[in-house]
């Protein structure tokens, strides 16, 4: 039975299976939770994370944050920057624990995730990148309800994490294209107002929200119906929807966007302002070649010096 195990037993069993188990698994081994938590609260054994246990004993982990991930989702593969950082072929420092795992359907990705429980307080960077793994196959299988509901269940622990912030908030506003136009643009514009989200996140976030306002613009004009006021606001729509696509558009990421975003800017009607702008510089240069054309007034002669009075004696 699990009382039957003691303390000194159960610090066997951690030596037996390299000094590190997970909760469920020293259960299976037959050590009673009491046992487990006294160990640890004697300082026996460290608590890696939530459900994580490694003997105090051994020599301090150099990659704990590798050996976390590894232990809670088995079937992970340690890759990216985290790869290269950890065989000390990069100096880019990684701020998540990337990895890759077998193709499959949003539920199988899902199962994994939910097997590895981290705290945003102690494990944010592998809690993030979970948690944005999820959320962002939940959102390309079409399940945009569900990734919106995980995205914005992250959002309030990132209140001081401005650039993972960013990213969330990109996911909300893709998650709420189709349903919630509106929506979607508040939480896309502050990725291109705030310093912070990488180059390709802003320059998808312009795209998208320049397109959605571009649909608002095609709204409004419609409804205008002669409207000035309406026709106004409609019109100030298209000059910010311009201005987006063309931030996109001329963005130093290769994201895919950038070139929609080009594309996307062909299509719509002549800028007034860059109409009147062109105007302008045409009528100056046309003032300013018909200057050079004019030709010079003639000189006036002038006047034959009168020659020198002689000097009286």
């Amino acid at each position: 039975m699990n009382g039957d195990i003691t303390a000194e037993r159960a610090i066997e069993i951690f030596r037996e299976h390299g000094g590190i188990l997970r909760t469920r698994e020293a259960l299976r081994l037959g050590i009673h939770p009491r046992v487990l938590y006294a160990l640890r609260d004697s300082g026996a054994l460290e608590q890696l994370s939530r459900g994580l246990y490694r003997l105090a004993e051994l020599p301090p982990l150099t990659n704990p944050d590798l050996v976390t991930v590894s232990l809670k989702v088995p079937g992970a593969v340690i890759c990216l920057i985290s790869a290269l950082a950890f065989h000390e072929l990069t100096t880019q420092v990684p701020h998540a624990v990337d990895i890759a795992l077998n193709k499959g359907d949003a539920a199988e990705v899902r199962r994994q995730v939910s097997r590895a429980s981290f705290s945003p307080e102690n494990e944010r960077p592998a809690w993030l990148h979970f948690n944005l793994l999820i959320a962002d196959a939940q959102r390309a299988a079409g399940q945009t309800k569900e990734a919106a509901a995980i995205y914005e269940r992250m959002l309030p622990a990132l209140a001081d994490d401005p650039a993972g912030a960013a990213r969330v908030r990109l996911g909300i506003g893709l998650c709420r294209m189709d349903s919630d136009r509106q929506g979607a643009i508040v939480a896309l514009l502050p990725l291109d107002a705030l310093p912070n989200g990488s180059p390709e996140q802003k320059c998808e976030a312009r795209f998208h929200a320049g397109r959605l306002l571009l649909a608002e613009h095609q709204a409004l004009a419609k409804d205008a119906g002669g409207d000035e006021r309406k026709t106004a606001f409609a019109d100030s729509t298209l000059a910010t929807a311009r201005l987006l696509l063309q931030a996109a558009a001329d963005s130093t990421s290769e994201h895919p966007t950038k070139a929609q975003a080009a594309e996307l800017l062909k299509t719509l009607p002549p800028d007034p302002l860059e109409q009147a702008a062109a105007a302008e510089a045409e009528k100056k240069a046309a003032e300013a070649a018909q200057a050079e054309k004019k030709p010079a007034e003639p000189k006036k002669a002038s006047e034959p010096k009168k020659p020198a009075e002689p000097k009286k004696k």
